[in-house]
């Protein structure tokens, strides 16, 4: 997966490998070709919570503890977090779905070109974001 990448699969771990799947096998086959045809991945829901460490995880960065504490909250304020282009694409994997957060403010985080298209991204699903601040103080 391209850091550059503009589309909602580079807020996913579609290209990763995930320990929140299952891999269910059909109980009816027992030849060994069948089986690998016959393998179903499933994604366990995570909160997101869970989803935002993990994409802290998959990008390397350090979660922002206050961000966690903050969820579920109408208003984050995330301002001066240092956050950068990889922490933003950490945020923006984690609130695609988050249906609370009505405002996020971004302030002062060094997100540059890159973390502004993870945020576009994001926001192109994530209809319950009506407000972004990112300029600076």
């Amino acid at each position: 997966m391209s850091v550059h990448s503009l589309s909602l699969d580079s807020l996913s771990f579609t290209d990763y490998e995930n320990p929140h799947d299952v891999i269910l096998e059909d109980e009816g086959d027992t030849e060994p070709d069948a089986h690998v045809s016959q393998v179903k991945l499933i994604r366990k829901d995570l909160s997101t919570e869970e989803l935002y460490l993990q994409a802290c995880k998959l990008v390397g960065v350090v979660p922002v503890r206050y961000f966690l504490r903050n969820l579920g909250s109408a208003t984050i304020n995330l301002n001066h977090h240092g956050l950068g282009p990889l922490g933003a694409k950490a945020l923006a994997i984690a609130l695609v779905t988050d249906m609370h957060t009505t405002t996020l403010e971004l302030a002062d985080n060094f997100l540059s070109a890159e973390g502004a298209r993870y945020l576009t991204e994001m926001l192109r699903a994530n209809f319950t974001i009506q407000n972004l601040r990112e300029a600076k103080h």
